[in-house]
């Protein structure tokens, strides 16, 4: 049975991203990822042939550093914007006045002269993807159904299933990045 410091259920943005900042940190890590290959090879294909799938995240200044300290920001800022301003609107539309409104000018001269970045979905998590998949090699499962089949204060155990096989490992500590399904 395969013993890890750290087991992440979920291979989303902050699953990946977890996994990687853990692993650079010198502790074993598995990230345990439900769709399979296949089906993430397909889904690829099928955004590859769009320019984008429309969706983004703005990360505040702060979180791009965090990605330059993992030595991820090179690649990510292909697919990233600055923002210096932003609005929020209630359901109403942009002819409401805005609820909220920051500027990175409020922040004066030691601020960064920017509040974050606007980056794009498909090419953020294709950059982590790759990433986790380099660094964590087979201790990046993908295609595995996980339940936890018992635990201890030391450690906690996991039963992985798959269309094709079962295992079961340890870890000391398992994290729940599965998102909302």
């Amino acid at each position: 049975m395969q013993r890890y410091d750290v087991a992440i259920v979920g291979g989303g943005l902050a699953g990946l991203t977890l996994s990687l900042a853990l692993k650079q940190q010198g502790l074993r890590i598995c990230l345990i990822e439900k769709t399979s290959p296949a089906l993430a090879q397909d889904q690829a294909e099928n955004l590859a042939q769009k320019s984008t799938d429309g969706r983004a995240h703005a990360l505040a200044y702060t979180s791009q550093v965090f990605y330059e300290r993992l030595g991820l920001w090179d690649e990510l800022k292909a697919f990233a914007e600055p923002f210096k301003a932003m609005q929020l609107f209630d359901g109403e539309g942009l002819s409401s006045k805005p609820l909220l409104s920051f500027d990175s000018a409020e922040l004066g001269s030691a601020g960064p002269g920017l509040l974050g970045y606007i980056i794009e979905n498909q090419g953020f998590r294709s950059v982590l993807e790759q990433r986790a998949k380099t660094e964590l090699g087979p201790d990046y499962l993908q295609g595995f159904d996980a339940s936890m089949t018992s635990q201890s204060s030391a450690m906690k155990q996991l039963s992985l299933t798959s269309a094709d096989q079962s295992l079961s490992i340890e870890a000391q500590l398992v994290v729940a990045c599965d998102g909302r399904g």
